[in-house]
C-alpha cells in the first residue's frame, strides 16, 4: 500500500480491498477508478462499491468530483473517470475561498456569538487569533474552511444564512422577542459575564437591565466622573421597542462610559427606577467615591429631568462656555 497517496489509503478498509481496484492519478486534477465488476464469488457487480467510494472521497477531500464518463467492460472491469474542471485560478489564494466552512469553524462562531460579540466584531476577532497563529497570513485568511472569508462573498453569505436558520431553530440560545425570554437568557449567563467581570442588575417588573463592565466600574474611581454627567437615551432599540441609556463622563480623550440601562419605558416613573438601580449597583464607590455626581446634563427630555429633580443646561449655553472668544478656561 505504499505506492498510494495518503489521502487515498484512509479510505482503503484492508489489503483485500487493495487487490479489488487500481487507480491512476493524472497530473490534470483527473482520477481514474479501475474496479472488478465481480467480486471473488462471481456474482456480485462493485460498481456500487465504485460509487460509494467516490462519494467518500469526495468527503474526504471536502471537493466534488463529477464522473464524465465510464468504460466498461462487460468482461471483467468496469473503468470510471473523474474529472475535476475549475472555473478558477487555483494556485493563488482566493482557490481557498472556495472551500466549504468547516464544523469546527462553526462552532467557534457559536462560541463568539454566546459570549456576546456581534457577526462583524466575531469576524475581526477571529481573523487576529489566525493572524497570531500563522505565518502565512494572506493564505489563512482567504481559506474558507478556517475562516468566514467575506460578507459578499457566496460561501461566507451561505455561512450567515445557516447561521441564521440555526438560530430560528434554536431560540434556547439566543432567546425569543419577548421580555420573559431575554430575562431568562439573562440569568443563564450572568455566571459567564460575572467571569468577564461584567456587572448585570436586573429589575424584572417593569424589566431594567443594569449594565457595569470592567472599564464602566473603573472610570467610577475616577474624580472626574463625580463633576459632571452626561445622560442619553435611545428608543426603538429592537422589535419590542426598548430604550437604551447610556451615562457618560467628559475627559479630555472624550467621553468615558460610566453605565448603560436597558429599559422599556420613557416615563418619569421608568426613569426614577433607573437611576435607584444604578445608584444600588454602584453603592458609595460610584462616581469618584462620592456617590453621586454634582451636576447630571440630559437632553430636551422632561421625563429624565423630572427623575434627576436637577437642572437642565441648555445647549446654547454649553456651547457659550466652550467658545473660546469668551476667554474660559
Amino acid at each position: 500500500m505504499d505506492e498510494y497517496p495518503h489521502d487515498i489509503k484512509k479510505l482503503i478498509d484492508s489489503e483485500d480491498v487493495v487487490e479489488t481496484w487500481s487507480y491512476e492519478h493524472e497530473n490534470n486534477y483527473c482520477l481514474t477508478i479501475r474496479t472488478k465488476k465481480k467480486n471473488k464469488d462471481g456474482n456480485i457487480s462493485n460498481s456500487e462499491w465504485c460509487n460509494s467510494w467516490i462519494a467518500k472521497y469526495s468527503t474526504e477531500t471536502k471537493t466534488n468530483w463529477i464522473v464524465r464518463y465510464t468504460y466498461p467492460n462487460p468482461q471483467k472491469y468496469e473503468y470510471k473517470k473523474i474529472e475535476s474542471q475549475h472555473n478558477h485560478q487555483t494556485q493563488v489564494a482566493e482557490a481557498f475561498s472556495y472551500l466549504r466552512v468547516t464544523n469546527e469553524t462553526k462552532e467557534l462562531f457559536w462560541k463568539y456569538f454566546d459570549e456576546g460579540m456581534t457577526p462583524s466584531c466575531a469576524k475581526s476577532y477571529h481573523e487576529l487569533i489566525l493572524e497570531q497563529n500563522d505565518e502565512n497570513v494572506i493564505k489563512v485568511l482567504s481559506n474558507t474552511q478556517d475562516n468566514l472569508y467575506s460578507v459578499s462573498h457566496f460561501r461566507w453569505f451561505s455561512g450567515v444564512l445557516e447561521f441564521l436558520l440555526e438560530i430560528q431553530k434554536n431560540l434556547r440560545k439566543v432567546g425569543g422577542r419577548d421580555n420573559q425570554s431575554i430575562l431568562t437568557i439573562i440569568k443563564q449567563k450572568s455566571k459567564t459575564y460575572e467571569d468577564f467581570g461584567i456587572k448585570i442588575c436586573i429589575n424584572e417588573q417593569p424589566l431594567i437591565i443594569v449594565i457595569l463592565t470592567p472599564i464602566m466600574l473603573r472610570a467610577h474611581n475616577r474624580e472626574f466622573t463625580k463633576e459632571m454627567i452626561f445622560v442619553d437615551s435611545s428608543g426603538s432599540c429592537d422589535q419590542m421597542n426598548s430604550c437604551v441609556t447610556f451615562v457618560f463622563a467628559a475627559h479630555k480623550i472624550g467621553s468615558i462610559p460610566l453605565a448603560c440601562i436597558i429599559h422599556t419605558e420613557q416615563s418619569e416613573a421608568n426613569y426614577t427606577l433607573i437611576f435607584s438601580l444604578l445608584q444600588k449597583s454602584l453603592g458609595k464607590e460610584g462616581f469618584g467615591q462620592k456617590g453621586f455626581p454634582a451636576v447630571i446634563m440630559t437632553d430636551d427630555s422632561s421625563a429624565e429631568r423630572n427623575a434627576l429633580r436637577t437642572f437642565h443646561l441648555c445647549q446654547a449655553f454649553w456651547r457659550w462656555l466652550w467658545d473660546s472668544s469668551h476667554n474660559i478656561e
